[in-house]
């Protein structure tokens, strides 16, 4: 399951079995509880999850999703609510409400101000990988994908090229990419149009420099679109798991991890998963992030649940079960965990 979560740049998991609302969590305010909203609108998210993943009815789930949202908003003063949903490989579905207080807007909603440029496609690669995600995401529909022994060429590959229908793209990815590097450096970071630097960030693992690449997308990982955000701390993510010797600013990942999506976090989470194998990082994640991880422990969200219990190992090299939200909490109380 861990690996299905991190697959796609947004929330939906394709999944061959029907789909089962598992959980509705709540994040981000005090103002409300995970209880009130499942309450007030587990009818509504089951409707708008058997709409989405069950009936394929799209527009009557965002139409049900958008009800929901403008409720919440009514019920207190937000800076920011979101409703994110993701299927697993398995059918299982997770929703959560994002939440911001206004109180918080200036401390959790700290993203770069919207880049206004306009650029030429550099030699058709934005296209190119629009293509082939449609390609490899409907091959994924149909199960004939194999993430667990996918072959990775790059620094970071989303699906991978193993398949008969993807293998054409591997080889204009890996000799067009380093030809118009600057140029796709220049969109993720300018580029009004938020999918170009999604794009962007993706394309630019399939240069050869971990550490350069670091570079190039931290700058990134406050960009105001989500889905950017997301790819960026992808491919960050899986450098820090592989490529130890990288330096990654840890207080950078730290604060996104109060970004107001589940996506943030989860891409945070990834990020400092990999950063926490070193013993230098494990004093500061504890100290500036051990009490926030035990609140994503708590969350049924596996794509927030997961990567938090297994943070929390590896800074303590403590066993607690991972419900066991008492003993995780004395642990980061007696550690000096920082109140968030």
């Amino acid at each position: 399951m861990l690996f299905a979560f991190l697959m796609l740049t947004h929330n939906v998991v394709f999944s061959q079995s029907k789909p089962r609302l598992q959980g509705i969590d709540l994040f981000g305010s005090d103002r409300l509880n995970a209880r009130q909203i499942q309450s007030k609108f587990a009818d509504q998210i089951e409707k708008m999850v058997s709409a989405i993943y069950e009936n394929a009815d799209y527009d009557a789930g965002m139409n049900l999703r958008q009800e929901v949202i403008s409720e919440i908003n009514r019920m207190g003063k937000f800076a920011f609510v979101e409703l994110s949903s993701v299927l697993y490989s398995n059918g299982d579905v997770y929703v959560t409400v994002d939440l911001v207080d206004e109180a918080d807007r200036s401390a959790r909603i700290q993203f770069s101000a919207p880049p206004e440029k306009e650029f030429a496609d550099p030699d058709g690669l934005l296209a190119l990988w629009e293509e082939y995600e449609n390609a490899a995401q409907a091959l994924w529909r149909k199960g004939e994908l194999n993430f667990e022994k996918m072959r990775c060429p790059a620094l970071h590959c989303t699906y991978g090229f193993d398949h008969p229908a993807l293998k054409k793209y591997e080889q204009p990815f890996q000799s067009k990419v380093p030809a118009n590097k600057q140029a796709l450096i220049r969109i993720l970071r300018e580029d009004r149009n938020g999918q170009h630097r999604a794009y962007a960030a993706f394309l630019l693992a399939h240069t050869q420099d971990p550490v350069e690449l670091t570079r190039v997308l931290l700058p990134s990982i406050p960009d105001p679109d989500g889905t950017v955000r997301n790819n960026v701390m992808r491919v960050l993510g899986e450098i820090a798991g592989k490529r130890k010797e990288v330096p990654i600013p840890i207080e950078m990942i730290i604060k996104a991890l109060n970004y107001p999506a589940t996506t943030d976090r989860n891409k945070a989470l990834y990020v400092l998963d990999g950063l926490a194998d070193s013993p230098a990082n494990r004093e500061i994640i504890t100290e500036r992030a051990g009490e926030l991880l035990v609140r994503l422990l708590q969350l049924s969200q596996p794509n927030n649940h997961v990567f938090a219990y297994s943070i929390l190992k590896k800074i303590s090299g403590q066993n607690y079960a991972e419900r066991d939200y008492k003993s995780w909490g004395e642990w980061v109380e007696k550690a000096g965990g920082r109140k968030r």
